[in-house]
C-alpha cells in the first residue's frame, strides 16, 4: 500500500508540479483522515469519547502541519488575565467533537455572536456570592438552578462545589489541570473521562486577537474574583486570519506598527523564536 502512494505521489509531482500535488495531498487528508474516520467517530460503538476527542487533537494538528507555518500544538496552553476577557462566545462546538487547536474562517468571532461575561448567570452569580458578598438564595444563579433542577438538594450541590472550589483556590493557589489529575490518581479515584479531567479553561482567538471564554466559567469567575493575573487556558479554536498574522509574525517578526500585540497570551512562544534568531 505504502508503495503504491509513494509511486501515486511522484507521478502527480511529475506531471501537475508542486501546487497540484500540495492540493491532491490536502484533499487525500481532508477525505481519508477526516470525513471517514468522522462517521465512524459518530457512533459510540466504535470508539470512546476520550479516544475520541484524541483522535480529533492528532488530525488537526497534522492538518495544521499542511496548512500553516506557526503550528499550534492542541495540548500547549496560554497564559490569560481573566479580567482582561470581556466576552464569552459559544459558536465553537466544545472539543469531544472536533478537538483543540481547531483554526476556522467564517463570522462566529463576531460581536452578534458573543456576550459580555459578567452577563453569564454562572459568572455573575460567582460575582454576586464571593465578591458582592450576597447570600447565594439572592442571586442569580440561585434562581437559574432552583428552576433548572428537579430538587433543592441539586442546586446546593452546585452551590457546595462552588463553595469549596472558592476556599480551595484562595487557601492553596490556582491549580492547573496536570496536577489536579494527578492529585486523583494519587486517591486513587478514577474519571470516566481522562482527557477531559486535564483540561484547562478553553477559549477561543478571534480574528483580531480578542480573546473570548468558551466554557470553564466557574474556575474562570472564581479567579476572576480573586484577582488571579496569570491562569492557563487551552486554545479551542483560532480564527484563520488570526492564524495568518502568527504565520507572518513567525515568518518576519512581529510587523512594525503592532506594539499592541507584543504582550497577545497567544504570542508569546512565536516571540521567543524570532528574538533568537536574531
Amino acid at each position: 500500500m505504502l508503495t503504491y502512494y509513494a509511486k501515486k505521489a511522484l507521478k502527480i509531482l511529475q506531471e501537475g508540479g508542486v501546487e497540484i500535488f500540495i492540493q491532491r495531498v490536502i484533499t487525500f487528508i481532508k477525505y481519508k483522515l477526516i470525513v471517514f474516520p468522522q462517521r465512524k467517530l459518530r457512533d459510540t460503538r466504535f470508539i470512546s469519547a476520550n479516544q475520541r476527542f484524541k483522535f480529533h487533537n492528532e488530525r488537526n494538528k497534522l492538518v495544521n502541519n499542511f496548512l500553516f507555518d506557526a503550528v499550534p500544538d492542541p495540548d500547549k496552553t496560554i497564559f490569560i488575565n481573566p479580567s482582561n476577557i470581556e466576552y464569552y462566545n459559544e459558536r465553537i462546538i466544545l472539543p469531544w467533537y472536533y478537538g483543540l487547536a481547531q483554526i476556522s474562517g467564517g463570522v462566529w468571532d463576531q460581536d452578534y455572536y458573543s456576550s459580555p461575561v459578567i452577563q453569564n448567570i454562572v459568572i455573575k452569580g460567582i460575582i454576586e456570592h464571593f465578591q458582592l458578598e450576597k447570600d447565594w438564595e439572592d442571586t442569580v444563579y440561585y434562581r437559574y438552578a432552583d428552576n433548572r433542577y428537579n430538587t433543592k438538594a441539586d442546586v446546593y450541590e452546585d452551590i457546595q462545589y462552588y463553595d469549596k472550589l472558592f476556599k480551595k483556590i484562595s487557601n492553596e493557589g490556582y491549580v492547573d489541570a496536570n496536577e489536579r489529575a494527578t492529585q486523583i490518581e494519587r486517591k486513587g479515584e478514577h474519571t470516566s473521562h481522562p482527557a477531559h479531567s486535564k483540561l484547562e479553561i478553553l477559549v477561543t482567538i478571534g480574528r483580531d486577537g480578542k480573546i473570548y471564554l468558551r466554557d470553564g466559567k466557574h474556575r474562570f469567575a472564581i479567579a476572576r474574583v480573586l484577582g488571579l493575573e496569570r491562569i492557563p487556558a487551552h486554545v479551542l479554536c483560532r480564527h484563520k486570519k488570526w492564524q495568518e498574522i502568527r504565520d507572518e509574525i513567525y515568518n518576519n517578526g512581529l510587523p512594525k506598527g503592532h506594539e499592541e500585540l507584543r504582550d497577545h497570551p497567544d504570542l508569546q512562544d512565536l516571540l521567543k523564536v524570532t528574538s533568537m534568531r536574531k
